[in-house]
C-alpha cells in the first residue's frame, strides 16, 4: 500500500508541476498590468465625472510643489475662467 501511495504521489507531482509556472506567470502579469508604476512619492487619479478615485498611491502623503511655475500657470487659467464666466 506505501509503495502505491508514493507512486501516485509521484505521478500527481510528475502531471501538477508543468502547469503551476504558468499559473504563477499570469497571477505576476495581471497584478503588473493593473498597477502602473509612478516615479513620485504620492499621486491620485480621479474621475471628475464619478468622483470616483481610479488609481492612488500613498494619497494622504503631504508633498510641497515641484515649482512656483505650476502655481502661476494654475492661477492664470482659474483667472481667465472665472473672467469668461
Amino acid at each position: 500500500m506505501l509503495k502505491f501511495r508514493a507512486s501516485f504521489l509521484s505521478l500527481a507531482l510528475m502531471l501538477a508541476v508543468p502547469f503551476a509556472p504558468q499559473a504563477v506567470a499570469k497571477t505576476a502579469a495581471t497584478t503588473a498590468a493593473s498597477q502602473p508604476e509612478i516615479a513620485s512619492g504620492s499621486a491620485m487619479i480621479v474621475d471628475l465625472n464619478t468622483n470616483k478615485v481610479i488609481y492612488s498611491n500613498h494619497p494622504d502623503l503631504v508633498r510641497p510643489i515641484a515649482s512656483i511655475t505650476k502655481l502661476m500657470t494654475g492661477d492664470g487659467r482659474a483667472r481667465r475662467a472665472i473672467a469668461a464666466g
